[in-house]
């Protein structure tokens, strides 16, 4: 071989490694994932678990994915994207233009909204009007904050790091109401606030959930096929009813 083509066959092999490192073939995957956002990704005894875990566990097995989940708050998956820290971002994430700019997100694969929470023997809340001169909670750095902080009259805005806080603080009368995602504080009514709380299924907002990827990572369009290859594959709807009990109102990658 010439030295010539030596050095075009080392540059050829250095390139491929560099495409192949940008795909993921090198790297494990930094994964952050909601703390407190049953029951979509949660840490219970010390396990990682929830609807979106499931669900990013069989994309990583078909794509050969290595990664490390990272329990963080929303606010803190969200800045961790932004500055590098981490390559993915679980736990109902709401996509909306503002979060486009700073990552990518899949294609959508849960619609809910935003919900208020009150106490049971509040019968007179109804929807965001009747919030007035009230102090309602949630948690910082959520679509759930960025509305409140828009509702005209509330006397004060409460925000933790993380919901329970904020669900606890309603328990214990110190605030009184908490906007969050529905699917989240109907868990917490059924369960820890049954017969304490109530949720008004009165939808404040719709939104839509995906997956957020860091934009310098360049597989999003990976896990995006993979996911809607689950959806045509019946592997979403089976992942859907062992956390919700019921078929899934849509499906990625399945047209109505």
């Amino acid at each position: 071989m010439t030295r010539t083509w030596a050095k075009k066959w080392l540059s050829l092999v250095g390139l491929l490694a560099v495409a192949l490192s940008a795909c993921g073939g090198n790297k494990t995957l930094q994964v952050g994932v909601d703390k407190g956002f049953a029951p979509f990704s949660y840490v219970e005894q010390g396990e990682v678990r929830g609807f979106e875990i499931d669900l990013w566990k069989e994309i990583a097995r078909r794509e050969g994915f290595a990664y490390e989940f990272k329990p963080l708050s929303q606010g803190e998956i969200l800045s961790s994207l932004k500055n590098g820290k981490l390559d993915v971002g679980l736990g109902g994430l709401t996509i909306n233009k503002e979060r486009r700019q700073l990552v990518e997100f899949t294609t959508p694969y849960y619609y809910t909204g935003l919900v208020m929470l009150v106490p049971e023997n509040d019968q007179n809340t109804v929807n965001a009007y009747d919030l007035n001169g009230k102090v309602i909670a949630t948690e910082i750095g959520t679509t759930a904050y960025r509305y409140a902080s828009k509702v005209k009259g509330v006397k004060e805005i409460k925000a933790f790091p993380d919901i329970k806080l904020a669900y606890s603080q309603l328990m214990a009368g110190e605030v009184d109401a908490v906007i969050f995602d529905r699917a989240n504080v109907k868990q917490f009514a059924q369960t820890t606030g049954k017969h304490k709380v109530r949720m008004i299924d009165n939808r404040l907002t719709i939104e839509q959930y995906g997956i957020a990827v860091n934009k310098d990572i360049g597989f999003s369009g990976r896990i995006d096929t993979t996911l809607r290859e689950m959806g045509r594959d019946g592997t979403f709807a089976k992942i859907y009813r062992k956390w919700f009990g019921e078929n899934p109102p849509s499906v990625p990658g399945v047209k109505k």
